[in-house]
């Protein structure tokens, strides 16, 4: 986990998503994952928090795994051949 949300809201964000990955399912290598970036003035609070394994963040950051969020729920679609 990192350290940078509050040890509240990473139980309160595990709990949410009973310890899985929302994308993938893993349960290792859990992180909080930010729908808007910190960089771009997101908050750390569960409504713009996703819970994702190392693996799928990356793919996140890398452009592979779009995120949306409508209505409050997070949607996921990988995106196959994907060209910076």
């Amino acid at each position: 986990m990192t350290t940078r949300v509050s040890s509240e809201t990473w139980v309160a964000l595990v709990n949410r998503e009973e310890g899985h990955c929302q994308y993938c399912g893993a349960e290792e290598d859990l992180m909080p994952c930010h729908y808007v970036p910190s960089s771009l003035g997101g908050s750390d609070t569960l409504e713009n928090l996703w819970l994702g394994c190392w693996e799928c963040h990356r793919q996140q950051h890398d452009g592979y795994l779009l995120v949306t969020r409508i209505n409050g729920n997070f949607f996921f679609q990988k995106r196959l051949n994907y060209k910076r």
